[in-house]
């Protein structure tokens, strides 16, 4: 047993081309997996370096770092603990996996090292693949863990990964590897233990060899993925844009299958970590014969769709409420991304919608934001402002966020890069009033 466990790392070693003279940060908890692992790596190789992270979860917690920064002084191995700040998170689980891996790169960049190696097992594989299948995921999630996987300065590496749990149990009682339990894992609280105790013990009754084929599977998946991730990646270069939001225009989209289109969501939302009943509701408004859609998705961000174009905004837009009154000569600043000037000019010519010409004797004027009901004279009669911006094929964003210009009287003077009034053409001219916007997406 213990020859074969350590062939088996050897083997890893050798198939990956990784030079067993490079350093390695062992990722170690002390329970049985990660106190094999580490055990084998010291009959392979001396440039080992330990990074644990203590939950503080339990009791014995504390005595689980005592034990590993001892065993690491006794076996000449330099040792990082870190405890994890008690955070009243809703997914622990989740958080506590993040504070984890930002932890094992912290200590990559401190050691120079390029290889993180975790200790997860062909049982962790199963129960993965299995809890992804349950929530639809795509194939490059059903595929479960990787041996090898780049992530942020380093790569992460499994040497066990093809390896029972059965097997790693056996070999720490065979050689006397000490190791803690953590309780926790017998509890069916979580769904990553409920299929550890009942569903992967019923498969085996069945199928003796489930957890090899699960893996051969998962083998296939990741190939399939890369070929579907290459497709993906393409139309992600050639028609997305990563600006202020990220965008993409439906008519490039919509000649994707509907797997593909999936999985470019999938990939440009990836850290909003939205499940596959999230992407199918992104897809139906994307598709709807609705032209303009905005909407505060999940709390996450704003999904827009404005005619051809679908963008995703890190942050909520909200319906601007502006009115403000300009009275004389001068610049006025309205807010961070509008100012409004006001110059004397007697040119006898504009061309910018975004400029009003004026007389400055007709002052005040009132600059504000669009409300019901209102209406601009266009030749001899008077349209809703708001069927225009629908005419003119205004999108949803500047739509909900335009400004007016309004007289003494409460009549429109001009929808700002819309249309000015035909009740301008009887007003002597003195004056330029303009709007001035900041590009900010």
């Amino acid at each position: 047993m213990k020859c074969n466990l350590k062939n088996n790392i050897i083997d890893f070693l050798n198939r990956h081309q990784i030079n067993s003279n490079d350093k390695f940060v062992l990722a170690v908890s002390t329970g049985v997996d990660s106190m094999v692992l580490l055990h084998l790596f010291l009959q392979v190789t001396n440039n080992i370096v330990v990074a644990h992270m203590n939950h503080q979860k339990r009791t014995q917690s504390d005595v689980e770092e005592e034990f590993i920064i001892k065993y690491c002084a006794e076996n000449n191995i330099t040792c990082y603990t870190k405890k994890l700040a008690n955070k009243n998170e809703v997914n622990f689980q989740s958080y506590a996996r993040e504070e984890r891996y930002q932890f094992f790169h912290e200590v990559c960049i401190k050691e120079n090292a390029k290889w993180i190696v975790l200790a997860h097992h062909l049982d962790d594989l199963a129960e993965t693949m299995i809890m992804k299948m349950m929530r639809s995921s795509s194939i490059t999630s059903l595929a479960g863990i990787k041996e090898v996987m780049a992530s942020k300065n380093s790569i992460i590496i499994r040497p066990l990964l093809k390896v029972r749990k059965s097997e790693i149990l056996a070999y720490a009682k065979a050689n006397n590897v000490k190791y803690f339990d953590d309780y926790t894992n017998d509890l069916d609280v979580y769904t990553r233990n409920q299929i550890r105790h009942n569903v992967i013990p019923a498969l085996l009754s069945i199928y003796p060899d489930a957890l090899e084929k699960l893996n051969c599977l998962s083998l296939e998946l990741n190939e399939a993925s890369l070929v579907i991730s290459n497709i993906r990646d393409s139309y992600i270069q050639n028609s997305v844009t990563f600006d202020n939001c990220i965008s993409f225009s439906y008519s490039t989209f919509k000649d994707l299958s509907e797997y593909l289109k999936q999985e470019v969501l999938f990939e440009l939302l990836k850290k909003y970590s939205l499940s596959k009943a999230n992407i199918l509701e992104l897809l139906k408004m994307i598709e709807s014969s609705k032209q303009n859609i905005k909407n505060w998705f999940k709390s996450k961000f704003t999904f827009v769709k404005e005619y051809d174009k679908i963008m995703f905004y890190d942050y909520q837009i909200e319906k601007l409420d502006i009115s403000f009154v300009i009275d004389s000569v001068g610049k006025y600043q309205i807010n961070d991304n509008i100012s409004i000037n006001v110059i004397e000019n007697s040119a006898n010519m504009i061309t910018n919608l975004n400029q009003l010409w004026y007389n400055i004797e007709e002052l005040p004027i009132t600059i504000r934001t669009r409300q019901d009901g209102d209406r601009i004279k266009v030749g001899k009669g008077y349209k809703k402002v708001k069927d225009l911006l629908i005419d003119e094929k205004v999108g949803i964003i500047k739509r909900d966020n335009v400004l007016l210009a309004t007289d003494k009287n409460g009549e429109v003077l001009i929808v700002f890069g819309v249309k000015r009034s035909s009740l301008l053409n009887k007003i002597n001219k003195n004056v330029i009033i303009e709007l001035e916007e900041k590009n900010n997406g």
